[in-house]
């Protein structure tokens, strides 16, 4: 499709339409029902120590919140083997029926759109082995609580914040 905006390239007018429609699929009904199918119930979220909605993710079954927790399409928008073939198609996989929506965590949908992306570039995306960010998930995940002083609960301590007044700062610039 030809960029209406006589600087744009296709390509940045063609991303620009992608990121339009990727947007409108956060207020789509059936990506909130496709959430709700995958509720589990009211836990505990071990990293604030408050009541939180779990969800399962549908590839490995454990229990997430909502943070850690992304609604994913089964049958893939673009398909991986033929590519991005009209607007009319890629419209009707992204505003699909909720029969092809799944809730996983983050470390699944990655390794998914990382498998996607291996099919369809024939490259590996990631390494086999993903190492996540954070040693466990959300509902178990328990960060050291700061007390007065800079000091944790666990008895780490961090160096003192020093003040500086306006003369201080005006004499290091």
């Amino acid at each position: 499709m030809k960029s209406p905006v006589e600087d744009w390239t296709e390509g940045r007018f063609n991303s620009f339409i992608v990121s339009t429609l990727r947007a409108g699929v956060r207020r789509f009904p059936n990506k909130w029902k496709a959430l709700e199918a995958a509720a589990h119930g009211v836990g505990l979220n071990e990293a604030t120590g408050r009541k939180a909605k779990l969800y399962f993710c549908n590839h490995c079954s454990k229990l997430f919140t909502a943070k850690h927790i992304q609604i994913d399409h089964i049958t893939p928008v673009v398909d991986p083997v033929v590519g991005f073939t009209t607007w009319d198609d890629y419209i009707s996989r992204l505003f699909c029926e909720i029969e092809n929506l799944q809730a996983l965590c983050i470390k699944c949908h990655k390794l998914k759109t990382a498998e996607e992306k291996q099919t369809r570039t024939g490259k590996t995306a990631l390494k086999t082995s993903l190492k996540p960010r954070m040693r466990t998930h959300s509902c178990t995940l328990k960060k050291p609580s700061r007390v007065r002083g800079g000091a944790t609960k666990s008895g780490v301590t961090s160096p003192p914040r020093q003040k500086k007044n306006s003369r201080q700062l005006l004499k290091t610039k």
